[in-house]
């Protein structure tokens, strides 16, 4: 069955096992009207140049939406970013399953015990492989300082602090069916990937549609799901394709306990700002989102703020090397050196 686009579907369409071939799914009018995203207000344009400010804005938003909303946040340290997962900001993009199948085969004793390709993609991203997983907070003050972060050239350079208002209809628990079926799309080869959204993909010279490659790779992604999943039955919904959701996943790790971690992830979008969402298919149900500017004059006063609260690079990564670093840079606020290196006496 190819799904039509520009048809309103009833509330209760079953789309699984739907072949999408020859068809334009991420235009297709397929979300049914009773599923609704939040309401975007307008942005607050006033840089935040406090905690306070922040917390105050913060309530703001959450009067905003119904409690059955809830907020999400992530820090840059510049403005000016796309919101896009690192392996969509990279040239290796074509290679997303490559990436994560060479590094299990270098070290596989790293993966042992972990049966889902969640849980690989997230511990292979935070030791540094590009994934299509974009985190997020659960945690304002975390992101607030990530966006105070002195990674930026310029100290006195603006931050960005994102904020998004999710229905519970987008946030998944860590073994929901949504989320094996986006975290094994990103272990299927690039040509799979195209198949199995609909996607033209190129055969020489020419572009090609063929319904038989979409069945093949929807049977791969079954075969992969079912390797976590052993009860996964064949009836994976199109629709889940096409949205952008927010993962909690196991608390696994120390500092994704620390930063209150979560991620947003889709099996399609490369970004995930709320315009290019909807700039695809305006019916696909998606979440507020809020860009809020931290003022880099105020930059040095919010980071001493969050000392204060314990929020400090040391607690957010723990591990021996933020504790060591944390020590250098303690020292280095009272220690003097004179122009030979030589420490000078008080």
């Amino acid at each position: 069955m190819a799904c039509r686009p520009h048809k309103r579907e009833s509330p209760f369409a079953d789309l699984t096992g739907a072949n999408l071939t020859a068809s334009e799914p991420w235009k297709a009018d397929i979300y049914p009207p009773v599923v609704q995203s939040p309401e975007q207000h307008f942005d607050e344009a006033r840089p935040i140049a406090s905690i306070k400010d922040l917390l105050t804005k913060i309530r703001r938003f959450e009067n905003y939406h119904d409690p059955t909303v809830t907020l999400y946040f992530r820090g840059e340290s510049e403005c000016g970013w796309d919101l896009r997962p690192s392996v969509m900001r990279s040239d290796v993009a074509a290679y997303e399953s490559e990436l994560l199948t060479e590094l299990v085969s270098k070290r596989p004793e790293e993966f042992n015990g972990m049966t889902t390709a969640l849980a690989q993609w997230v511990l292979a991203q935070h030791h540094g492989l590009k994934t299509r997983f974009l985190d997020v907070t659960r945690n304002p003050l975390v992101a607030l300082f990530h966006a105070c972060d002195k990674t930026a050239q310029d100290e006195e350079e603006d931050g960005r602090l994102h904020v998004f208002a999710v229905p519970r209809e987008l946030v998944k628990p860590f073994n929901s069916d949504a989320i094996s079926i986006a975290s094994n799309v990103a272990r299927l080869s690039r040509r799979q990937k195209d198949a199995l959204l609909g996607k033209q993909f190129s055969l020489g010279n020419n572009r090609i549609r063929d319904g038989n490659e979409h069945v093949q790779a929807m049977r791969a992604l079954h075969q992969l799901i079912r390797q976590e999943k052993p009860y996964f039955e064949e009836r994976v919904d199109p629709r889940d394709f096409y949205q952008v959701f927010v993962v909690e996943p196991q608390q696994s790790s120390e500092r994704l306990r620390a930063q209150a971690g979560a991620f947003l992830v889709s099996a399609f979008h490369e970004r995930f700002e709320r315009g290019e969402i909807l700039r695809w298919n305006g019916g696909i149900p998606v979440y507020a989102h809020y860009k809020l500017t931290i003022s880099g004059d105020h930059r040095n006063r919010i980071q001493e703020d969050l000392q204060l609260l314990n929020v400090t690079r040391e607690n957010l990564f723990p591990g021996l090397d933020s504790a060591a670093k944390s020590v250098a840079d303690s020292y280095s606020n009272f220690v003097k050196f004179d122009n030979d290196g030589r420490m000078q006496a008080d």
